[in-house]
């Protein structure tokens, strides 16, 4: 084959002819020869090449994920991805995998999920798909925000950020409660909503793919981290500011440059440590022996609770095993306020806040070849006085309830948090008869009662109800002022239609809405009752808009501007725009309409 590809003779028609060959070695050149082709970023032939992903033959799934790297298309990544889930139990495939998803140059950049468990793949794609359908709108493809002529992004960037890679404490938080106010010193137009209406599997996936994409890298989230936390903070009602959060945030890397570092091995590479650089490391220079140890001596006394040891650039160079101690003058040392074995990577250990100036880590397991090494280490601080070695860590206080808004400066700036929000009032550039709702997920939508129908849905903050409404109760006032993004759900008009002929009469008869239910429109199509409940939809920007027409005596039509709105059915048949149901089917059916990207 190879004399063959020498000659001119073996182009991509011969190789793909041979990718189901009997012989795995027969199979695995046909990928190589291939390969060319990735390099220059055709992606054609991925397809073929991905299904060999599954192959039995664990080298050849080798070179599969080692040819496609060269691609930077996401598709190219889940399908490595898809290679290292089907073999789980292989550590060659896993190696491998591994390697092209941590590749810099040729692969796809942005993405680095290499040190995840086959769980944390799992819940990776997962949460990709989460991000791709709602955080991208205002994070950007690439996690550095989505830009905004002239005045620079929707959102903070993720990339690097110290509340998403450097404390799973703050990412979750966020994400629960939402983050209001300035973020590095800049406003932005869209600040996080409260995301607690979904699951904690969810949130779990979402936070793991965005701490280990864009360059970043950091342990999965596990669900039953996201349910500790929910429940520690359940009651809590307004979104966090940078200062609420500081207690859960690393110390400043510059204020850590101005510490001392020792080791009793290679001390000379001990301020590597802190020095801001991943492609640094303090390195014992020899392999791992009970006994060595890394210490620190703050320059004053802090109230420490959590200290985080990097190490994936040199990734299985992780304690495997430590202590820590603490001391206020470096000479006397208390018994070990925390005891544990690494186990990848990134080693994360959690103590009860205890004050001191000096910590020390030893090092107590044992491992051939392999040095001790740290490329980064954080630092965490509690906020206020705690005992010299505390018991517990003091609960979350608790904040004053107040009535759910986005910014705490601005009592007018309404957002869902723990129940859908109801604004029945003129709306600019809005129906005149608008019913305005939002929903605890950021996701909103406006309903034109005089014609009954949704005209428009948005994302993000809810609504400015200005001064003239107070907390946004009752009716009058000047025009309210949508404050997230809009997005259009491809109405035109009325959508629904019983029977051939347009309707003539549609008669609005009301909504209906329990405590923390999405809400319930009724109205009269032609003498028929229709009842349309709407929700946000499962995944994504959109609304799931669930009709029950229980007395149509013909088949019904639902409309959609599809150039404008992506647009699916759990019932019925789409002929372009139209979907089309029995009187049957029209009984109880979902129509789910999303944004359109371009």
């Amino acid at each position: 084959m190879w004399t063959l590809e020498g000659l001119g003779q073996a182009d991509s028609e011969f190789a793909l002819s041979l990718l189901k060959d009997k012989d795995h070695r027969v199979r695995q050149t046909a990928i190589r020869l291939l390969e060319p082709g990735f390099q220059s970023g055709d992606d054609s032939h991925l397809a073929k090449v991905a299904e060999l992903m599954a192959d039995k033959n664990p080298r050849v799934v080798a070179q599969a994920i080692n040819s496609v790297q060269y691609l930077r298309s996401p598709d190219a990544n889940d399908q490595i991805l898809a290679g290292m889930l089907a073999n789980e139990n292989n550590d060659f495939v896993q190696g491998v995998g591994r390697l092209a998803l941590n590749a810099k140059k040729g692969g796809r950049g942005s993405r680095n999920s290499s040190s995840l468990t086959a769980a944390g793949l799992r819940s990776f794609k997962k949460g990709r798909d989460i991000y791709n359908s709602l955080c991208i709108a205002c994070h950007g493809k690439d996690g550095k925000g989505t830009p905004i002529e002239g005045t620079g992004t929707m959102a903070p960037s993720l990339v690097g950020s110290p509340r998403l890679v450097g404390s799973h404490d703050a990412a979750i938080r966020i994400v629960l409660h939402g983050l209001t106010g300035p973020v590095n010193g800049k406003e932005y137009i869209q600040q996080m909503i409260p995301m607690k209406s979904n699951g904690d599997d969810w949130i779990a996936d979402v936070l793991t793919y965005s701490r280990n994409s864009f360059g970043n890298n950091a342990p999965e989230i596990k669900a039953g981290l996201v349910k500790s936390i929910r429940e520690a903070t359940k009651d809590r009602v307004n979104p966090y500011t940078i200062q609420d959060l500081a207690e859960f945030l690393p110390i400043d890397k510059r204020q850590m440059k101005g510490w001392a570092y020792s080791a009793s091995h290679g001390g000379h590479s001990a301020k590597r440590a802190a020095d801001g650089r991943l492609d640094s490391r303090f390195s014992t220079d020899g392999q791992q022996r009970p006994g060595m140890t890394f210490t620190v001596d703050m320059k004053e006394s802090r109230n420490i609770y959590r200290i985080v040891l990097d190490s994936t650039g040199s990734a299985r160079d992780y304690p495997r095993g430590y202590e820590v101690a603490v001391s206020a003058d470096g000479k006397q040392w208390s018994a070990p306020v925390a005891k544990g074995r690494g186990t990848s990577a990134v080693t994360s250990i959690a103590f009860d806040a205890v004050s001191a100036r000096y910590f020390r880590i030893k090092q107590t397991g044992s491992v051939d070849g392999l040095h001790w090494s740290i490329h980064e280490m954080s630092v965490f601080e509690k906020g206020g006085k705690v005992q010299n070695v505390a018991k517990a860590q003091p609960k979350e206080s608790k904040p004053k309830p107040r009535p759910a808004n986005l910014d705490p400066k601005n009592p007018y700036h309404l957002v869902a948090t723990d129940e859908t929000l109801v604004i029945r009032s003129y709306v600019a550039d809005g129906p005149a008869r608008g019913i305005s709702v939002g929903m605890p997920n950021g996701i909103s939508y406006c309903f034109d009662a005089e014609k009954a129908h949704v005209v428009c849905g948005g994302f993000g903050a809810f609504m400015d109800v200005g001064p003239d409404r107070g907390t946004g109760r009752g009716r009058g006032g000047r025009p309210n002022r949508t404050l997230g993004t809009r997005f259009s759900v491809g109405a035109d008009g009325f959508p629904l239609r019983i029977g051939a002929k347009a309707p003539k009469d549609v008669q609005f008869r009301g909504y209906r809405r329990a405590k923390k239910e999405d809400v319930s429109f009724r109205y009269d199509v032609d003498g028929v009752s229709v009842q349309q409940k709407i929700s946000p939809a499962k995944a994504g920007v959109g609304l799931a808009y669930q009709f029950t027409i229980e007395d149509a005596k013909s088949d019904v039509t639902f409309t959609v501007d599809r150039a404008k709105a992506n647009a699916k059915s759990t019932k019925g048949k789409w002929n372009g725009n139209e979907l089309k149901l029995t009187p049957a089917e029209a009984k109880s059916f979902t129509v789910e309409v999303m944004q359109k990207y371009n």
